[in-house]
C-alpha cells in the first residue's frame, strides 16, 4: 500500500503511456515498420529486431527504475540507521553522566568498598573517553588524596587501602602509552603517603611539597617539586632524582642505596640526619647551607657540585669523593674519614677533631657521643695532607664544640622534622 502510494505519480504516467500507445496503436506500428525498413533494409525479420531492440529499451529502463527504486530504500535505511544511532549516542552520554554523578557521590561515602567503587568507576569512565573524562578524572582523584591524606590528618585515619587504589590507577597504569592519565601532572602537595607502596613509578612534573614520603624502589622523579618534603626513616632503592626541586628537603634515620641526585639546580638547605648513603651519586647540584650530620656516606661521589657553608659534622666518609666539585666554608668536625679524595678547590673548612676511621658515626649526635672529643685533627683518610692547609681548620674537637653540634642537630631536627610521633606514622 506504502510502495503504490509512494509511487503512484510514475504508475499513472506509465497508465497513460499504455493507454495512448493503444489508442494510436495503428501510426505507431507503421511507424516502426517504416523504421525497421530503414535500419534492416537487407533483414527479413527487420520487424522482430526492432522488437527485440524495443523490448532491450523496456528492460534497461526497468533495471534503471529498480536501481533508482533501491537507492531510495537504502537512502532511507541509512538515515535511519544515522537517527537511531544519534539517539544510541545520546543515551550513552546520558548513562555515562548518570555514572559519572554517582561515581562521585560515592567517594563521599564513610564506607570502603563504595569508596573503592566509585574511584573503579571513576577510571573506567575516563578510560572510555579520555577526552572529555581523563583530566578531570585525574584531577577529582588527586584532590581525594590531599583532601583524605593530608598531613594533618591523624594518621590511622588515612584510608590507605583507597589512597593505594588511587595511586594504581593513575601512576601504575599497566601501559603508560594508553593511560587516561598520561602526561598529566599530580598535584600531592601536603599529603601523608607514608606506608604506600611507590615502588616502580614515574612521576614528572610533580608536585610533591610538604609531604611524608614512603620507601620508594625503581622509581624516578624528573622535575617535580619536592620543597620541603619529609623522608622520615624511608628505603630509598635505585630511585633518580632529575632536574627536581629539593628545596628544604629532609631526610632521617633514613637509608639510601643507589640513588641518584641529579641536576638539582635548588638544592639549597638539604638535611641529612643519621642517613645511610651507600654507592649514591650527586651530580651537578649546588649545596649551600645544606647538613649532613650523623650520616655515613661510602662510595658515594659527589660530581661536578658546589658545597658552600654546609655542615658534615660526626659523619662517617669511606670511599667518598668531590670530583671537581668545591668544598668552601663547610664544616667536617669529628668526622671520619677513610679513601677519601677532595679532587678540586676545599679552602676555610673546619676539620676540628676529624680523623681516619671507618667506623661509622650514625646516632652520634642524637646520642651525644663522639670518640674524638679532645683530639686534634688526623686526615691521613683524604688527601687533604698534600693540598695547602693554611685556611682550613686541623685543630682539636672540644666538648664545647660538640655540644654545638649537638645542639645544631636539635635544631634542624626540630625545625624540618615532620611534627607526628614516628610510631603514629
Amino acid at each position: 500500500m506504502k510502495f503504490l502510494k509512494k509511487y503512484s505519480l510514475i504508475i499513472g504516467s506509465f497508465i497513460i503511456l499504455a493507454s495512448v500507445l493503444i489508442f494510436f496503436k495503428i501510426e505507431i506500428f507503421s511507424e516502426l515498420e517504416r523504421f525497421a525498413s530503414w535500419a534492416y533494409p537487407t533483414e527479413e525479420n527487420r520487424n522482430g529486431k526492432i522488437l527485440q531492440l524495443t523490448l532491450n529499451v523496456l528492460a534497461g529502463g526497468a533495471v534503471l527504475f529498480g536501481l533508482y527504486v533501491s537507492h531510495r530504500r537504502a537512502r532511507a535505511m541509512e538515515l535511519g540507521v544515522e537517527k537511531q544511532s544519534d539517539q544510541i549516542e545520546l543515551s550513552r552520554k546520558a548513562q555515562t553522566d548518570e555514572r559519572f554523578k554517582n561515581a562521585i557521590e560515592h567517594l563521599g561515602s564513610e564506607k570502603e568498598p563504595i569508596i573503592l567503587g566509585g574511584v573503579a568507576e571513576l577510571h573506567q569512565i575516563a578510560t572510555e573517553d579520555k577526552t572529555k573524562y581523563g583530566e578531570v578524572v585525574f584531577n577529582i582523584l588527586t584532590s581525594y588524596i590531599r583532601t583524605s591524606a593530608n598531613r594533618e590528618i591523624e594518621a590511622n585515619r588515612i584510608n590507605k587501602t583507597v589512597i593505594q587504589t588511587i595511586i594504581n590507577y593513575l601512576f601504575k597504569a599497566l601501559n603508560k602509552e594508553k593511560s587516561p592519565y598520561r602526561s598529566l601532572n599530580a598535584n600531592l602537595s601536603f599529603t601523608n603517603l607514608n606506608g604506600l607502596n611507590f615502588d616502580h613509578i614515574q612521576l614528572e612534573n610533580a608536585n610533591l611539597s610538604f609531604c611524608l614520603l614512603p620507601n620508594m624502589e625503581n622509581t624516578t622523579l624528573l622535575s617535580c617539586k619536592l620543597t620541603s618534603t619529609n623522608f622520615i626513616m624511608s628505603r630509598l632503592h635505585n630511585v633518580k632524582f632529575y632536574e627536581c626541586d629539593i628545596f628544604n628537603i629532609y631526610f632521617k634515620g633514613a637509608k639510601l642505596e643507589n640513588v641518584r641526585i641529579s641536576d638539582c639546580p635548588q638544592a639549597g638547605r638539604v638535611h641529612f640526619l643519621d642517613t645511610e648513603i651507600n654507592d649514591c651519586l650527586f651530580s651537578n647540584i649546588k649545596f649551600f647551607n645544606s647538613n649532613f650530620l650523623s650520616c655515613e656516606l661510602r662510595n658515594t661521589p659527589f660530581k661536578g657540585s658546589d658545597v658552600f657553608h654546609s655542615i658534615f659534622d660526626s659523619s662517617s666518609f669511606n670511599k667518598v669523593t668531590f670530583d671537581q666539585t668545591n668544598v668552601n666554608k663547610s664544616s667536617f668536625k669529628g668526622a671520619g674519614f677513610t679513601e677519601t679524595t677532595f679532587a678540586s678547590e676545599a679552602i676555610m673548612n673546619d676539620f676540628s677533631g676529624a680523623g681516619k676511621k671507618t667506623k661509622y658515626f650514625l646516632f652520634s649526635l642524637a646520642k651525644g657521643d663522639n670518640e674524638r672529643i679532645g683530639r686534634k685533627a688526623d686526615l691521613n683518610g683524604t688527601n687533604l695532607d698534600s693540598m695547602t692547609l693554611e685556611e682550613i681548620n686541623i685543630g682539636k674537637l672540644t666538648t664545647e664544640d660538640f655540644e654545638k653540634m649537638k645542639a645544631h642537630y636539635v635544631k634542624i631536627e626540630d625545625e624540618y622534622s615532620f611534627r607526628r610521633k614516628v610510631d603514629d606514622i
